[in-house]
């Protein structure tokens, strides 16, 4: 009970103490950090494209092939992944998963993120091509960092 005390008036009453735990390996998070800001630069850039379509009147709202459909579409899975990844990223950081490893594992998979968005402007017979690959280190950023979270305190990771 005194540990969760102690962790809450670090948090709230103390800041400066608050960075030093938080911050491990000091370079490592600033990478962490970024990729989750880059994430959400991406989430706040689809939003404005959204908007933009919302105020124009929402032109092709009902063909499924229209631009609007389609950066429906990528918005929602950009915010469907980030609301997994940025905490997956932040609490991979505070718990020390934030090594070498680790950090190239999110840096990859934060610009897979944007390297899915390429299916945009890609021709429709490439699209797969494009996207894939941008897929798949997403999937292996949450396994990866998951079975690190969890097993973090074994030796043999």
């Amino acid at each position: 009970m005194d540990k969760q005390i102690n962790l809450v008036s670090v948090f709230i009453v103390f800041p400066q103490e608050q960075k030093k735990m938080v911050s491990s390996s000091s370079s490592n998070s600033d990478i962490i950090y970024g990729c989750c800001g880059a994430l959400a630069i991406l989430a706040g850039g689809l939003g404005v494209k959204m908007s933009q379509f919302r105020v124009a009147g929402s032109p092709g709202e009902n063909d499924p092939n229209s631009a609007l459909n389609k950066w429906y579409l990528h918005n929602q899975l950009v915010a469907e992944w980030n609301a997994t990844l940025i905490p997956l990223f932040l609490a991979a950081n505070v718990a020390g998963v934030n090594d070498r490893a680790a950090t190239a594992v999110i840096v990859v998979a934060t610009l897979g993120r944007y390297g899915f968005l390429l299916k945009l402007i890609a021709p429709r017979n490439k699209q797969v091509l494009i996207g894939a690959p941008c897929h798949l280190p997403t999937y292996v950023a949450c396994v990866y960092l998951g079975i690190r979270l969890v097993f973090r305190k074994c030796k043999i990771m």
